[in-house]
């Protein structure tokens, strides 16, 4: 059941980005993919092998689970929010924009936690609203310097 769920959802987000209308080139949403990818990776690193603040399962279907909402769900979930702000002016919506992903990534968290696909040691899910929130600044951050980068001209 937890599988189904979780592979329901991450090929929903994935099937979103996929039909939405993109504001970044595929070279942009590349590169903040990967950016991120590689924050999860370490973060997902420290927190079960080398603090182990947190369990995830030993459930083959359930670590599958973990692995398609960590690695695939949460980086799409960031290049939707990215492609919705990059063209906008406001920053309300922008804002707005960040806490329906935000909470959208708490809410799944929350499930994981819910059927024992993580469980919480020394961590709880306001540390991962944190992280949520700052992959999000990271993820702008590196878009905005990449976009910047790329797009300059060369003046003789």
């Amino acid at each position: 059941m937890e599988f189904t769920f979780f592979f329901l959802v991450v090929w929903l987000v994935a099937s979103l980005f996929a039909v939405l209308k993109k504001n970044l080139t595929i070279a942009d949403n590349t590169f903040v993919y990967l950016v991120i990818l590689i924050f999860n990776i370490h973060y997902a690193w420290l927190l079960e092998g080398e603090w182990k603040l947190i369990k995830i399962t030993t459930n083959h279907l359930y670590f599958i689970s973990y692995n398609l909402f960590w690695y695939i769900a949460i980086p799409f979930v960031l290049l939707i929010f990215l492609n919705a702000i990059s063209k906008r002016k406001s920053l309300f919506r922008k804002m707005l924009s960040a806490c329906v992903s935000i909470v959208f990534l708490l809410i799944m968290t929350a499930i994981c936690n819910h059927y024992e696909i993580i469980s919480y040691k020394k961590w709880s899910l306001a540390y991962d609203g944190i992280y949520f929130i700052a992959l999000h600044v990271i993820a702008a951050y590196f878009c905005k310097t990449y976009r910047k980068l790329s797009y300059r001209e060369v003046v003789n």
